[in-house]
């Protein structure tokens, strides 16, 4: 009954093996897909170029966790580290400023009540107020914390 055992973890690592590989693969589609149409290039030559760049970044962050780069500090962080509070911390603030003042400013009050589908009218006008006034001001305190400290 013990073999039992190993056959469903090597089953149930595969598994989770496989799960990864295609979830790697629909992320890198989206960069690839981009990289077609801006650069004008080969399906092939934007997966080996991104390919290559993935793994140029991916190598120092696994290694830098009790690697062979463990020493190496950016900033006084492990290169994971540091790309992830770079990525949590400034990126991703920044990023939701962005579509906020995108949607709750570049875009017409029509259209973007009608990507909403509100149907009650006082709902509409505070999801209105939310989003031009109380989300732009609430992640700018979030990344004014991140930059100086909380």
């Amino acid at each position: 009954m013990a073999g039992a055992g190993t056959i469903f973890a090597i089953a149930f690592f595969f598994l989770v093996f496989i799960a990864a590989l295609t979830s790697a693969i629909s992320l890198a589609e989206v960069s690839i897909s981009a990289a077609i149409e801006r650069f004008k290039i080969s399906r092939q030559k934007a997966t080996l170029i991104l390919g290559a760049l993935i793994t140029v970044l991916g190598v120092p962050s696994a290694l830098s966790q009790g690697g062979p780069l463990s020493e190496f500090l950016i900033f006084g962080l492990p290169f994971l580290d540091f790309v992830d509070t770079l990525t949590d911390s400034y990126f991703l603030p920044i990023g939701g400023l962005i579509v906020v003042l995108l949607v709750g400013w570049g875009w017409t009050k029509r259209a973007t009540l009608d990507e909403a589908d509100f149907r009650n009218p006082m709902i509409a006008t505070l999801y209105l107020i939310l989003l031009r006034f109380i989300a732009p001001a609430m992640i700018i305190i979030i990344l004014a914390l991140n930059i100086f400290g909380s």
